[in-house]
């Protein structure tokens, strides 16, 4: 086990199934952000048949890599890798995530800031660049989902009923 001094500032947790080419693309994203943020990324395929764990130690050897012989759903997988996580800041990514450096290095600049702060979620924007309302995630009670599937929320303009995508929120 290595010291404190040599600990990643962040471990980048990915949970992946039947997602090869995604899980390649993001990985390749996170070798660029580790050119800049020390980091450490541990992959837990869920018992893929698509070759993902294959091709992940293959095009990416520095990753740790977990291939499970059955899938055990994301929960558990996720903290597999998370007991093993190195990092005081765990970024939980999904496979199909594109991000930069930039964005990393802002939302630990963010947390080190502002010691209050104990989880964080990024503003996720589509490949437009428009906010994507579903990073804006609130607690999901029964009436809050049902106006959120049936479209009631757009109607009824209180927290309660908007509280499934926090839409009394600003966009910005």
């Amino acid at each position: 086990m290595s010291d404190a001094a040599d600990a990643p500032q962040l471990s980048v947790v990915l949970v992946s199934y039947q997602c090869r080419e995604d899980l390649l693309v993001t990985l390749d994203d996170l070798a660029q952000v580790a050119r800049e943020v020390p980091i450490e990324v541990l992959v837990v395929d869920n018992a893929s048949a698509d070759g993902s764990a294959a091709a992940v130690a293959a095009r990416h050897p520095w990753v740790q890599l977990e291939a499970l012989d059955e899938n055990l759903g994301f929960g558990v997988a996720n903290n597999r890798a998370i007991r093993r996580a190195r990092a005081q800041t765990v970024l939980i990514l999904n496979p199909d995530t594109r991000l930069d450096a930039g964005a990393v290095r802002a939302c630990l600049d963010e947390l080190a800031r502002d010691r209050t702060v104990g989880v964080l979620s990024p503003r996720v924007v589509d490949e437009q660049g428009r906010l994507d309302p579903n990073c804006r995630r609130g607690f999901p009670t029964l009436w809050g989902t049902f106006c959120h599937v049936t479209g009631l929320d757009r109607l009824l303009r209180d927290r309660r009923s908007r509280r499934y995508t926090q839409g009394w929120l600003p966009l910005d």
